[in-house]
């Protein structure tokens, strides 16, 4: 058997926790390697693009689920968790651990690739609600774990929901053109 150094029952064992409580999950976050972060990540964007293609038949959404989805998804993971370190760096004087930051902002995401997911089938507008639910664990994780002001926390995760609701807004209007250029 190949050894590649990441401990695939430990993500099983939070998996199952986060899916019973994910607001106690988000309170006592793993403290896990970089590798298993990276292949967290990698595996939940990679399900919910897959899962996405299938729901609805498309062989493109297939290739963008396995290729694309997965590797957007880690870098988008990436800058936020470097958005936050940065912001509460200059915001509370506080540096944070980068590693543990990328972990609040992975587990803070599962809701939204599993309403993303759902919504290519049925409303666009499950992907808002999924970044509702990742933004409220996001703000559950930040002040659990570091012990942030919660007001400033909200102000934090309400920016970064914000920025992805212009982009999600402008995404809709070049979906609705494209669909009735044709």
């Amino acid at each position: 058997m190949i050894q590649v150094g990441i401990d695939f029952n430990a993500i099983k064992k939070t998996l199952i926790s986060y899916i019973k409580n994910p607001v106690v999950a988000m309170k006592n976050i793993p403290h896990w390697d970089w590798k298993t972060l990276i292949t967290l990540q990698l595996l939940t964007s990679l399900i919910s693009g897959v899962l996405a293609s299938l729901i609805n038949i498309n062989i493109w959404g297939l290739l963008q689920g396995i290729i694309i989805i997965p590797i957007v998804s880690l870098v988008t993971a990436g800058v936020t968790s470097l958005f936050l370190y940065y912001s509460f760096l200059f915001l509370s004087q506080r540096s944070l651990s980068h590693k543990e930051l990328l972990t609040i902002v992975i587990l803070s995401n599962i809701p939204f690739f599993f309403l993303q997911t759902l919504s290519t089938h049925f409303s666009p507008y499950l992907s808002l609600i999924g970044v509702l639910c990742s933004a409220f664990l996001l703000i559950v994780g930040l002040v659990e774990h570091y012990q942030l002001p919660r007001p400033l926390v909200i102000k934090v995760v309400v920016s970064i929901w914000f920025i992805y609701l212009i982009i999600w807004g402008l995404g809709q209007i070049e979906s609705y053109q494209l669909g009735h250029r044709f």
